[in-house]
């Protein structure tokens, strides 16, 4: 594919061509906070920055409602759960005040993929994450209060419209998975039928152009009709969804008024920050373990203890980076040169201190959950 100019990238994504246009702007990457603004996903992608603001000119006469979602498990919730928000509160704070944000987390569509997981459990996990995320904002962000909401899905009854939809659906993917080995192999490998429906389920969750009446079914009751754009935040673990999205969309050949972009950040780049890593801390465990131990000190003892395949503990700590600079007021974000000096005791003093402050600030933060 040739080279993309940056003028050229933003036409379009201002203008999104009529062929795939709720899919436009997806096809970039964009790791919506400051330090990663000058980070590229290929010599095509625009910056970040670049992209940030052709978002601004265009919000300047659409509305917009940035979303993000969470998939809970029944094991302990990490303490890196909450870095996920950090890029979406990053961004919202760009854009115009009239831009809210909407997190909601899937728990109903998580139990219906998942019959085996401890219902208990995981609706715990939901309750925890929802103080959390709402003490988070209140604490770290307080400006962004009124702008944020934390929503929970619904539950289904069986063969009411909106599930006869979510089965419609999932016909009209299984035959698009069908003719592409990649999402063949995601969909077998992560349960056959369950996560087929799972999949499915995302391009509803995500308000995409599927529906002969937009916005007719929705799994969040509480999310946004009347709205011009909706920007999805992910992390890479999205990837495989939006490419199954993307082909479902052009499969049902529907074009609503309303434009649904997806961002990725690499936040979560070797495991979703809400799945629970053997060796990293659980929310449960933070306030004894960093009791008797600096932030620094506590990084280098999860990268020890988290498993180094594929780099998944260089990743788990970066997470926890993310999110201590942010609750530390820290305009730059860690990016890997910042990980490896952590991890061998090399990080530069302004950068300590912020992770002490942003650790201080978190304690708070869990201090008002009762686990």
């Amino acid at each position: 594919m040739q080279n993309v100019t940056a003028d050229k990238t933003k036409s379009e994504i201002v203008n999104p061509t009529s062929q795939g246009s709720s899919f436009e702007m997806s096809r970039y990457t964009l790791p919506p906070v400051e330090s990663f603004f000058s980070m590229r996903a290929s010599e095509e992608a625009p910056s970040g920055r670049e992209v940030l603001e052709c978002l601004k000119t265009r919000l300047k006469v659409e509305s917009a409602v940035i979303a993000q979602g969470y998939g809970l498990e029944d094991g302990p919730l990490p303490v890196r759960t909450l870095s996920y928000v950090v890029p979406t509160l990053r961004l919202l704070k760009e854009l115009p005040d009239t831009t809210s944000a909407e997190i909601y987390i899937a728990t109903q569509g998580v139990l219906r993929a998942n019959p085996d997981f401890d219902r208990a459990a995981v609706l715990q996990n939901e309750a925890n994450l929802t103080s959390l995320l709402s003490h988070y904002i209140e604490l770290v962000h307080p400006s962004l209060q009124s702008r944020v909401r934390i929503l929970t899905d619904k539950h289904l009854e069986v063969n009411s419209p909106t599930d006869n939809f979510i089965v419609e659906v999932t016909q009209d993917l299984a035959q698009v998975v069908a003719s592409d080995q990649s999402l063949s192999r995601f969909i077998q490998k992560k349960g056959g039928d369950n996560a087929l429906r799972y999949v499915a389920e995302h391009a509803v969750y995500m308000r995409d152009a599927i529906q002969p009446r937009p916005f007719e079914h929705l799994l969040v009751d509480e999310m946004q009709r009347d709205v011009d754009n909706v920007i999805m935040i992910g992390g890479p673990a999205e990837k495989i969804f939006y490419r199954a999205r993307k082909l479902l969309v052009e499969a049902k050949g529907l074009n609503h008024a309303a434009q649904t972009a997806q961002l990725i950040t690499p936040v979560g780049e070797k495991r979703p920050p809400y799945h629970f890593e053997d060796g990293e801390v659980a929310i449960s465990d933070f306030q004894s373990r960093i009791h008797s131990t600096s932030p620094e000190k506590l990084l280098q003892e999860i990268s020890t203890a988290v498993t180094n395949e594929y780099g998944r503990n260089h990743s788990v700590v970066r997470d926890l980076m993310v999110l201590f600079a942010d609750a530390g007021n820290f305009s730059v974000l860690p990016d890997k040169g910042m990980v490896r000096a952590c991890l061998s005791g090399a990080l530069e003093a302004p950068y300590r201190e912020a992770l002490e402050r942003g650790v201080s600030k978190l304690k708070n933060v869990v201090e008002k959950l009762s686990i």
